[in-house]
């Protein structure tokens, strides 16, 4: 995971293999989201679990349970806005603000702060204008009947890799709209997936965690 996120290229996104996996989760994980500044990922499950990982070396550093687990209350206080349910939107605004539209599941932003990244129930995938709504390029994966799977941006904001219900994963190229890669998840459909956005990899989940890196 020490390659440079500006040398990402088809050929390092499309070699990847799980280099980690955690499966001692109770039922369904939710939600996840790394932090910017360092080399951690915070888990929300099922189980009413909160987790947080060390991502660099692969390592569970801390769980914590809601209050009716006994806790009085989530140790994490700056925790990452993303690390929540999935939510509809239902804002929409003119101008120069951010659009948002309640037909999309979840989204998120390039880095650039430019490109909107949309995806929607039917497992159709869409990258958008920020500030327009204006469609830039879209992709349609296998959908999964009251399953929705999640979409992320590398850091570089020039592929997307997403999910799809048959229990496969996939990565695209932004500027060719063309597929480069293609992965069996091997936990089934991964409702969650994050790039993180300090290293060459990228975090999947189902009710099993599994960290995909470069295979060099």
């Amino acid at each position: 995971m020490t390659i440079s996120l500006s040398e990402l290229d088809d050929n390092i996104v499309h070699t990847r293999s799980i280099g980690a996996i955690f499966s001692d989760f109770v039922g369904k994980i939710y939600s996840i989201g790394f932090y910017r500044k360092d080399d951690l990922l915070v888990i929300a499950s099922e189980d009413d679990s909160v987790r947080l990982y060390d991502i660099a070396n692969a390592k569970l550093l801390k769980t914590t349970y809601h209050k009716k687990h006994g806790t009085d209350q989530i140790f994490f206080t700056h925790h990452p806005s993303s690390v929540i349910c999935s939510a509809r939107y239902n804002l929409e605004s003119t101008g120069e603000s951010l659009w948002y539209s309640s037909r999309y599941d979840n989204r998120c932003l390039r880095n650039d702060g430019k490109s909107m990244l949309l995806s929607i129930t039917n497992n159709n995938i869409r990258v958008l204008d920020a500030y327009g709504g204006d469609k830039h390029c879209g992709f349609s994966l296998e959908p999964r009947h009251g399953t929705s799977t999640e979409a992320t941006f590398t850091p570089d904001g020039r592929y997307v890799v997403t999910g799809s219900g048959g229990g496969t994963m996939h990565a695209w190229s932004i500027d060719r709209k063309s597929e480069v890669a293609c992965w069996s998840s091997h936990i089934g459909v991964p409702c969650c997936l994050k790039w993180a956005p300090r290293r060459a990899m990228f975090a999947a989940a189902s009710t099993v965690l599994t960290f995909w890196i470069p295979n060099n």
